[in-house]
């Protein structure tokens, strides 16, 4: 199948030249429609084939309901887990060594093909910031009661020129993110095995707000006192009859 046209060949030196009215570009993308569509089938076999089944949350976060002065919604709350398959890779337990000292971290990294996130989501719809993602296939057979660990998506991108983007195509979302710190947001569960200190709305849920992942049989009361140990173990202020904190009065 001849796939140059009005060519001409000339022999020189013994070898057969081809000359067009302009270079040919493999990447051109106004006539290699049909293997940037080989591309997109490919990378929906491969994640689908080894892929992991996961729960997706998505955040509610809306601009117009967002307070103003502290320039965040709080109370976006995330919509009802919808399956979704992604390629993932994970790296536990990464180690940052930050002025606050050494602190280990998880990162998470993804591909989730666009097409496939737009069959489940919508038309039109993109992974973002702050949506969660829990890995419940992977996790389903975790030890000691433990089940899939959570991240918050972090970043999104469709142009890592290097990995995803043959023939300039775009096929799949390359999404980065970190292990999700708990928030009592509503309708975001918590992962199980995790134990988190909470009493009341200041250091916990807020007042009024319902989740299924949380009871009231399961607060847990912080039992420690600062200043008390600070009077036994320190210094007691009040020796003198003058009962303040080491931290002064207001």
């Amino acid at each position: 199948m001849d796939l140059i046209t009005n060519s001409a060949f000339n022999d020189l030196s013994g070898f057969q030249l081809c000359y067009t009215d302009g270079p040919i570009r493999f990447t051109d993308k106004s006539i290699n429609t049909n293997e940037r569509y080989v591309f997109n089938v490919w990378w929906s076999e491969i994640l689908n084939a080894y892929g992991q089944n996961v729960e997706y949350f998505e955040n509610l976060y809306s601009l117009s309901a967002h307070d103003a002065f502290y320039g965040e919604d709080s109370m976006a709350g995330y919509a009802d887990p919808k399956n979704i398959v992604m390629g993932v890779a994970i790296s536990n337990d990464s180690i940052l060594l930050s002025r606050f000292g050494i602190q280990a971290t998880s990162d998470f990294t993804a591909l989730i093909h666009i097409s496939g996130y737009q069959a489940v989501f919508g038309i039109g719809k993109e992974p973002k910031s702050d949506d969660v993602v829990r890995l419940t296939e992977f996790g389903n057979d975790r030890p000691g009661g433990r089940a899939g660990a959570m991240y918050q998506i972090t970043s999104r991108d469709d142009e890592e020129l290097s990995q995803i983007n043959q023939l300039a195509g775009h096929y799949v979302w390359l999404v980065r993110g970190k292990r999700f710190d708990f928030t009592n947001e509503p309708n975001i569960p918590r992962e199980a095995v995790m134990d988190q200190v909470y009493d009341n709305s200041f250091a916990g849920m807020v007042s009024g707000t319902t989740l299924s992942a949380i009871s009231s049989t399961e607060i847990k009361k912080y039992e420690y006192d600062v200043d008390a140990d600070t009077k036994n173990t320190v210094f007691n202020y009040g020796i003198n009859g003058v009962d303040t904190s080491p931290y002064g009065t207001f």
